[in-house]
């Protein structure tokens, strides 16, 4: 899937977090100029040295590996090969585990609040990179919504599933890939119980559009 060795991306991301507290990440992500972004459960880490892959980390803004969100994409993904669908999917790939400290706030017996350094598990994997989301791609204006009209009205009128997706994005997809193929996929999407479809969680490779965040 990546022409990469596993344990060289594992040794730098490893050297890459061996001085930052995962704590910071959760509540300071903003901060790190190779922090992409982060969700409720994972944080989108990238290098310059691996130009085509992200790093995802289970920080979030919930925590440290609060749900196994990693392992739901990766059922995801696997059915939506079985469908014929992947492609619209951004392939993951598992790496390793990492330890790194983790700022606790605690209380002692006189009620005063002190922090205490633990250590805490991180499961890291890999994931394409893509050259922007629909966000971003809507936000600089490349994308011209009332060249999609016809496509939102057809959108309108199919009504495929109770889970919806941004209008414009759909008819962006029903455009770009024909009405058979969206409506495979919005049933795929709706049997998975993906309903978390902002932007964001859009990606582009060139002109074709993938999924980034299929957890939720």
């Amino acid at each position: 899937m990546f022409n990469y060795n596993i344990k060289e991306l594992y040794d730098f991301i490893s050297e890459k977090m061996s001085h930052i507290l995962a704590s910071d990440i959760q509540y300071n992500w903003e901060e790190f100029e190779n922090c992409l972004g982060q969700g409720i459960s994972r944080s989108a880490f990238y290098y310059p040295e691996f130009p085509d892959i992200v790093f995802k980390l289970d920080i979030g803004e919930d925590g440290v590996g609060c749900e196994d969100f990693f392992g739901k994409e990766m059922e995801v993904y696997t059915e939506a090969k079985e469908y014929g669908l992947s492609q619209f999917f951004a392939p993951m790939a598992y790496i390793g585990t990492i330890q790194m400290d983790y700022a606790d706030d605690r209380v002692d017996e006189y009620g005063e609040n002190y922090e205490e350094i633990i250590q805490v598990s991180v499961e890291v994997y890999i994931q394409q990179k893509v050259d922007t989301t629909w966000s971003g791609k809507r936000a600089s204006g490349e994308i011209n919504v009332r060249e999609l009209e016809h496509e939102i009205r057809t959108v309108e009128k199919l009504n495929v599933t109770e889970i919806s997706w941004i209008p414009d994005l759909s008819a962006y997809f029903l455009k770009r890939y024909g009405e058979e193929t969206y409506c495979e996929l919005s049933e795929l999407i709706d049997q998975c119980g993906l309903d978390d479809l902002h932007g964001g969680n859009w990606g582009f490779i060139d002109d074709d559009l993938i999924l980034i965040d299929y957890a939720m």
